[in-house]
C-alpha cells in the first residue's frame, strides 16, 4: 500500500523502510511499520484500535 502524508518528504520516507530508518532511527521505524501493517490489515478505519498497538 502506498500512503499520502502533509509533505513529499514524509511521504516519501513512510513508503521506504530505509528512508523510515534513517530519519526515524530503528527502533521508533520498526514501530511506525507495525502502526502502518496495522492499517494494511484492517478493512476499514473501525478496526484500527486507537490506543497504543501491544508492545
Amino acid at each position: 500500500m502506498e500512503y499520502f502524508a502533509e509533505t513529499k518528504k514524509l511521504t516519501k520516507v513512510l513508503n521506504s523502510p530505509r528512508l523510515m530508518t534513517k530519519e526515524f532511527g530503528k527502533d521508533r521505524a520498526r514501530r511506525i511499520m507495525a502502526r502502518l501493517d496495522e492499517v494494511d490489515a484492517a478493512k476499514n478505519l473501525a478496526q484500527i484500535p486507537s490506543d497504543s498497538p501491544p508492545r
